[in-house]
């Protein structure tokens, strides 16, 4: 649970930068996104948010949506810091987390942006009003202008960040339990991954190209989901040592030293 002193701190710090966040975020007007928030946690529980529109702000806290772990499924979702950097994104609903609230002070038509690192994981919002109804599919045909923001912003706000980070954190521990909302059922994963294969694949490390077979793809989709070698073997109705093979003569052809490099150049090319 946070502390209600720390709370109130971090509640004074947004007002007290509400001006200055509104003047970094102005040229968001121009595509008519009225709303911008920006938060981060790290590893070792330390929770800060920043956002521009004040009522919302004041909600926010005043009903401890940071203690809501639906408020934060991306948080959830994003889950182990030990994954590789990758990013989440939601458009916002009406009867999703904080729907009610964002409505009764006309906080519409929005994303939320998760991107989880090594060390914390960081989230933007942006977000308009009832009348913008066309901005998801702005949000959806723009990334790229949403992603220069986005570096934009951490330049211009970096001394607004790091004071927040190191001086305005409030203790929470919702990232540590892991979430299972809308991730679908890992055999399930598998046996559509499996239906929409094709025979044969070539891919390419950058420095040599090589081709997978729909064994050893099956394989592989087994091993990305965690499956040891004698689980993929029943699965695929095979003997555990053939299963080793197919990941030796798959990491000889690739050149590759891990079967773990391979599964993210998979995942790359989204074969897994």
């Amino acid at each position: 649970m946070a502390d209600n002193r720390k709370v109130k701190l971090l509640k004074e710090y947004n007002q007290s930068i509400l001006p200055r966040l509104q003047d970094i975020c102005e040229p968001l007007k121009i595509f008519d996104i009225s709303n911008f928030a920006y938060g981060k946690i790290t590893k070792d529980q330390k929770f800060f948010r920043i956002g521009t529109h004040e009522g919302y702000t004041e909600l926010f806290f005043k009903h401890d949506l940071y203690n809501q772990s639906d408020c934060y499924r991306g948080f959830l979702q994003s889950g182990s810091f030990s994954e590789e950097k990758r990013t989440l994104s939601f458009l916002w609903t009406p009867q999703g987390p904080g729907g009610s609230m964002r409505m009764s002070v006309d906080m519409w038509n929005g994303i939320s942006f998760y991107q989880t690192t090594e060390d914390y994981i960081e989230t933007w919002a942006f977000g308009g009003t009832l009348e913008n109804s066309g901005l998801a599919e702005f949000y959806l045909n723009n990334l790229d202008l949403l992603k220069r923001f986005l570096m934009y912003f951490k330049n211009a706000a970096k001394d607004i960040i790091d004071l927040a980070d190191k001086h305005k954190t409030i203790d929470i521990a919702f990232h540590d339990k892991k979430s299972n909302l809308y991730k679908a059922d890992p055999e399930k994963v598998i046996e559509f991954n499996k239906k929409i294969l094709t025979k044969r694949y070539c891919l390419s490390t950058g420095q040599k190209e090589f081709n997978l077979t729909l064994r050893e793809i099956e394989c592989l989709l087994y091993k990305s989901q965690g499956f040891t070698a004698k689980k993929i073997a029943r699965k695929c109705d095979i003997s555990p040592r053939t299963v080793e093979t197919h990941f030796n003569k798959i990491l000889f052809k690739s050149g590759l030293d891990h079967m773990n490099q391979l599964i993210y150049l998979c995942k790359e090319e989204g074969l897994l």
